[in-house]
């Protein structure tokens, strides 16, 4: 009897029963594969930390909750919600005024069923549909901590294309944040500076977005601001003006040499008239009177709409009080 008679194949039988095994099998994995792809509605626990900007709080709770809904997913979904709830939290990041301070505990803060609603996707994750939140409500304690309000100064640098300048100081949106950390690093934090940044060769309006330094081993409240700076483009007005005098005691008599001056204004292009006809420069005697030299810089009032700044020259003028 041959090879093949003694255990009952022939070499064609066991290539039938490898295509007989693979036929199985991919029925299998197709019939997985369109199972799992299927719509299913099940209850899902997801636990969840949240994460917010609460003022004068810790950034994180130093709890859990778990979030209880019926959802409708796939198959596939599902599996990888439960896997990666049954591993570790879902980090939450909630809007500070969704969170409603807890009654007579400071640290605690709740989230209603209706808030809830807002993030179901953060927490069940996208392509899942809530059909209802079991979960009424979530409490989440955000533990006190040390902070201080500081203002936030940029640090820049600025050119301009020529006969063009800046309309106004740099604004920052936020121009303050807080400053989190032992209070022995907060009595040392006085502002808080943004990242250095350059501006070149503006002639229109200059904004953007700027990181912050942190300044040391503190936590800040925001972690870039907003800038912008208007920009205008000027003429050069030039004429003579006369040093006046304010504040003279009768009886008194103060000289100031030179009596006049030459000065130059920036304005705001383009001029519908004079705008510096009611600009008054002046010496004023308290000044002088506190001074030790009687060398001193003319002051003016506020420049009239339409003047960005001036220069004199000469800069600084002598004083002397006359002797009657």
């Amino acid at each position: 009897m041959s090879a093949a008679g003694k255990d009952g194949f022939g070499p064609m039988d066991r290539g039938d029963l490898g295509i007989l095994i693979f036929s199985l099998l991919l029925t299998f994995a197709l019939w997985f594969l369109h199972s799992m792809g299927l719509s299913y509605s099940q209850t899902v626990r997801v636990p969840v930390e949240a994460e917010s900007s609460l003022a004068g709080h810790s950034e994180r709770s130093s709890n859990s909750v778990v979030v209880v809904a019926r959802c409708r997913t796939t198959g596939f979904n599902l599996v990888k919600i439960r896997r990666t709830a049954s591993r570790r939290e879902t980090l939450l990041r909630v809007d500070a005024s969704d969170l409603r301070p807890y009654p007579g505990d400071g640290d605690l803060f709740y989230l209603t069923h209706s808030e809830l609603n807002n993030y179901c996707a953060e927490v069940f994750g996208k392509g899942t549909s809530v059909e209802v939140m079991l979960s009424d409500t979530v409490v989440f304690r955000f533990a006190v901590e040390n902070c201080k309000k500081v203002p936030v100064v940029p640090v820049y640098s600025a050119s301009f294309r020529p006969q063009y300048t800046a309309l106004s100081e740099m604004r920052l949106v936020p121009d303050s944040v807080l400053v989190y950390g032992e209070q022995i690093q907060l009595d040392r934090i006085e502002a808080v500076q943004t990242e250095s940044f350059t501006l070149g060769n503006l002639r229109s309006l200059a904004h953007g977005e700027v990181g912050l330094s942190s300044p040391g081993a503190v936590r800040l409240s925001e972690s870039s601001v907003e800038y912008s700076m208007e920009v205008t483009r000027y003429v050069e007005v030039e004429g003579q003006v006369e040093i006046g005098l304010r504040n003279v005691p009768s009886g008194k008599s103060l000289l100031v040499y030179p009596a006049t001056a030459s000065a130059r204004y920036k304005c705001v292009f383009p001029l519908s008239a004079d705008p510096t006809s009611g600009v008054d420069f002046y010496i004023d005697y308290k000044d002088f009177v506190a001074s030790m030299s009687g060398i001193l810089i003319p002051k003016v009032d506020a420049l009239p709409q339409g003047v960005l700044s001036y220069s004199l020259e000469p800069r600084v003028f002598n004083c002397a009080e006359r002797v009657r």
